[in-house]
C-alpha cells in the first residue's frame, strides 16, 4: 500500500481521475458495441445508448469549461 500511495504522489490528480473515466467510458462503449453485435435494437436500448451519448457530451463541454477557468 505504501508503493501506491508514493506512486499516486507523484501522478496529478487531473490526470489520475482522467485515465480512471476514460477507462469506464472504454467499458460503458465495450458493452454498448456487444450489445448492438449480439442483440437486436429495441426502443429501450437505443434511448439507453442516446443517453450515454448525451451524458458524455454534457461531460465534454464541462470538461471544456474548467479548462478555460
Amino acid at each position: 500500500m505504501v508503493r501506491l500511495s508514493r506512486a499516486l504522489r507523484r501522478w496529478s490528480p487531473f490526470g489520475v481521475a482522467t485515465a480512471v473515466l476514460a477507462v469506464a467510458w472504454l467499458a460503458v462503449v465495450a458493452g454498448f458495441a456487444y450489445g448492438a453485435v449480439t442483440v437486436r435494437p429495441d426502443l429501450k436500448s437505443v434511448a439507453a445508448a442516446a443517453v450515454v451519448v448525451g451524458i458524455a457530451g454534457a461531460a465534454f463541454c464541462m470538461l471544456g469549461a474548467s479548462r478555460e477557468t
